[in-house]
C-alpha cells in the first residue's frame, strides 16, 4: 500500500532524529491552522521543532528542504501558538510588521484569536520581534 506524503514526511523526519519528539511548522501549519495575516505561499518553508537538532538539510527521499531547530514547543499546539510562530518567522514569508500587525488586530477585534492565550505563548515562546507586535496590536484591537 503506498503512502501518503505526510506519512513519508513524518518517517523521513522520525528517521533522521532518531526520535517521534517535534513538531512540524512552517508554512503548511499556517495554512493549514487558518493563521492568514497577509503572507502568502510563495515559497514552502518546512521547519522542525524538536530537542536534538538544528541544521538545514533535505530528507532522504523528500524534495524540499528542512529547517531543523532545536527549542522548545508545545505538545499541543493552539492557534495562538501558531500566531506567534508565524511572527517569529515573519522573515523568510512576504510578510511586512505594519501588515501583520493590522491583520492581527483584526483577528483580536473578531475574537478569531484569544488575546489572553496569545500573550501566553507570546510569553513561553515569542521572540522579541513577535512580542513588539503582539503588543502592539493587541493595545490597538481595545
Amino acid at each position: 500500500m503506498n503512502k501518503t506524503y505526510e506519512e513519508r514526511e513524518v518517517e523521513a523526519i522520525q528517521k533522521f532524529l532518531q526520535s517521534d519528539r517535534f513538531l512540524l511548522a512552517g508554512t503548511d501549519a499556517w495554512y493549514g491552522n487558518n493563521i492568514l495575516l497577509g503572507q502568502t505561499n510563495i515559497y514552502c518553508k518546512c521547519i522542525v521543532y524538536n530537542q536534538k537538532v538544528e541544521t538545514t538539510t533535505k530528507l532522504e527521499g523528500m524534495p524540499a528542504y528542512y529547517i531543523f531547530k532545536k527549542c522548545d514547543f508545545p505538545e499541543v499546539p493552539t492557534r495562538e501558538f501558531w500566531v506567534v510562530d508565524l511572527l517569529n518567522n515573519i522573515r523568510i514569508t512576504d510578510l511586512g510588521k505594519s501588515e501583520a500587525t493590522r491583520n492581527l488586530v483584526k483577528y483580536l477585534k473578531n475574537k478569531l484569536i484569544d488575546s489572553n492565550k496569545l500573550r501566553k505563548m507570546s510569553e513561553l515562546y515569542g521572540r522579541e520581534n513577535s512580542k513588539a507586535i503582539i503588543e502592539t496590536a493587541q493595545s490597538m484591537a481595545l
